[in-house]
């Protein structure tokens, strides 16, 4: 594959998955590597091996790179509870959204609205 195709089909998969992600979030349903994968119709293992030589990450990373960018969003500009945007931003419950944002930002999601407020 040349680097014009690899630069395309970048681009496809990267709307595919903004595509899945933003009607996660309008209906506040937890993003699934099998879901993701049924939308585009390709199974989880085809993915498995397509995501990482494009991305260089996992779809399960990628998806877990953008809900953390949305719900860091979230926890700036709104008020809103820790539950309502572990919803919005396809964890499905707190408990998920809690222990993935501690694990990948090294601080609880309420330490991350309380530093960025104090700012």
């Amino acid at each position: 594959m040349n680097r014009r195709s690899v630069h395309a089909e970048r681009q496809r998969w990267e709307r595919a998955l903004e595509t899945y992600l933003h009607r996660c979030f309008a209906q506040r349903t937890a993003a699934r590597v099998s879901e993701f994968a049924a939308s585009v119709g390709r199974s989880r293992s085809y993915l498995a091996r397509v995501f990482p030589a494009l991305f260089a990450q996992t779809v399960r990373e990628a998806l877990r790179v953008r809900q953390l960018a949305h719900a860091e969003q979230l926890l700036r500009t709104t008020s809103s509870s820790l539950d309502d945007i572990a919803l919005r931003s396809a964890f499905g419950t707190q408990m998920t959204f809690h222990r993935i944002f501690t694990a990948l930002r090294g601080m609880t999601p309420q330490e991350y609205r309380e530093r960025w407020t104090k700012c």
